[in-house]
């Protein structure tokens, strides 16, 4: 874990050694998310590494477009590619109002998680050129 906070911009855990081997500049006074996880992969050139950027959304604060937009430009500027890059909403279920309000602003190529159901996950597919075949494979 490279980043956990809470509601009200408390920082609870960080590990800026880590942030700082891996090149982010994490600023705690702009808006990040509530959590931020590394995974630092297998190969030793880092080619599969994945960051993680979770909102816990109990009331407001998905990851939406322009949301999206800033913490990607935090990896890219650290000199990573979007294919290190995942962005999850994590919601209580699927009934809840919030989770029902938030589904419009929802970014695309985002991910939506569910508390109630943690073996399951809603891809939110970017891009026009995805057949619906690749998606069932």
């Amino acid at each position: 874990m490279l980043w956990l906070s809470q509601s009200g911009s408390k920082v609870v855990k960080r590990d800026d050694d880590l942030a700082a081997s891996l090149g982010l500049n994490i600023d705690a006074s702009k808006a990040l998310p509530d959590i931020i996880l590394v995974d630092l992969g297998d190969e030793e050139s880092g080619s599969d590494m994945l960051f993680v950027f979770t909102e816990v959304v109990a009331t407001d604060g998905p990851i939406h477009a322009s949301r999206k937009v800033v913490l990607t430009e935090l990896a890219v500027d650290a000199g990573f590619e979007l294919h290190h890059l995942a962005f999850v909403s994590a919601y209580l279920d699927r009934s809840s109002a919030v989770f029902k309000k938030n589904v419009p602003d929802l970014a695309w190529g985002s991910f939506v998680w569910f508390a109630a159901e943690p073996d399951h996950v809603v891809t939110l597919q970017d891009g026009g050129d995805v057949k619906l075949s690749w998606l069932l494979k």
